[in-house]
């Protein structure tokens, strides 16, 4: 997914990660792999190194298959930030919340919703 369309990330952020050449999550998370490329980017870009890992948690989510933009919002808005947020819940708490900030209030039903947080365990993030 283009950066442009990963809701969350600040313009600022965006723009100076999009200067050095990274304008995909897939990109990000490759660029941010391990610890020493991480510091590695924190210091091309400038950024605070909280901005960053806050970005690359939310790239983190693109990974779940049929997690789009649009779902990523809704996620954003029902505090789910990472795949280890998303790894936490229980599918009903998923879908209660997502209840809450759905317009017209219609979640993914429940076995989609299993799924992702399936896929997101399997990523490491529990």
């Amino acid at each position: 997914m283009r950066l442009e369309e990963l809701p969350g990330l600040s313009p600022d952020l965006r723009s100076r990660l999009e200067a050095i050449g990274i304008v995909t999550s897939q990109q990000l998370l490759r660029a941010a792999q391990r610890g020493e490329q991480l510091l590695s980017l924190i210091k091309a870009t400038g950024l605070p190194a909280q901005a960053l890992q806050a970005g690359v948690q939310k790239a983190a989510l693109t990974q779940i298959r049929g997690v789009g933009p649009a779902v990523l919002e809704q996620l954003f808005r029902a505090g789910i930030e990472s795949l280890e947020a998303l790894a936490a819940l229980e599918p009903q708490q998923l879908q209660a919340r997502l209840q809450r900030v759905t317009t017209p209030g219609r979640p993914p039903n429940l076995a989609v919703i299993e799924d992702w947080i399936r896929q997101a365990r399997l990523k490491g993030g529990r």
